[in-house]
């Protein structure tokens, strides 16, 4: 799958320490060989919908201090890296509700 970043994706990315970068990376390398099914189906990816967009929103495990949120476009099998949050800063963000 061909994986893009949003510029605030590749500011967060780089002001992380250099192991948590690595470990970042490795994710992201990942999502390039994906599937779309194997990208929907993996127990790495949850879904998310946010109360103010009409946009599904993924929020993919990164390591254990940060998770990086995508989203993904099925007709040309991409997915975009929208940011990333540390898992602190996930839970406290109201615009983020768990997909049912």
């Amino acid at each position: 799958m061909n994986v893009t970043m949003q510029r605030r994706a590749v500011i967060a990315l780089s002001s992380l320490d250099k192991k948590e970068q690595e470990e970042l990376n490795c994710v992201l390398k990942k999502l390039e060989v994906f599937s779309l099914k194997e990208f929907i189906d993996s127990p790495l990816i949850q879904e998310f919908t946010s109360k103010f967009f009409n946009e599904k929103f993924y929020v993919v495990d990164g390591n254990l201090n940060f998770k990086i949120i995508v989203s993904l476009n099925e007709e040309e099998k991409a997915c975009t890296v929208e940011d990333i949050f540390s898992y602190q800063r996930l839970e406290s963000f109201p615009v983020f509700k768990q997909a049912a």
